[in-house]
């Protein structure tokens, strides 16, 4: 980011460049340095995919609907695995579902 004169808090956008799909992290940091010491160091792990998911929660279930994401049509035959966060312990898995003809998938809450 450009240096400010004032103490304000400032935002920057950034566009990533062309990449192959998969997890990545990126990691910002106020010194040229990633070391902890005299320095803030921020970092958030991103998933890029050529699917989009989206999800809608209501009466004790969740529906997905899986697309592409190139062209907006509906994915049919996509595993979802739903797994359940256990806070200091072991990931459990919940749920393994595939959509259906029209890119939907449901997951009911136990």
């Amino acid at each position: 980011m450009p240096t400010t004169s004032d103490y304000n808090i400032h935002k920057a956008y950034v566009t990533p460049p062309p990449h192959e799909p998969g997890f990545y992290i990126i990691v910002a940091s106020m010194q040229p340095h990633l070391s902890p010491r005299d320095n803030i160091v921020r970092s958030v792990m991103v998933f890029f995919s050529d699917l989009v998911i989206t999800q809608t929660r209501q009466k004790g279930q969740t529906e997905f609907q899986i697309r592409n994401g190139a062209n907006g049509q509906l994915e049919k035959g996509v595993k979802l695995l739903i797994y359940r966060f256990n806070y200091g312990k072991k990931n459990t898995l919940e749920a393994t579902l595939t959509t259906d003809g029209e890119g939907r998938a449901i997951f009911s809450f136990k």
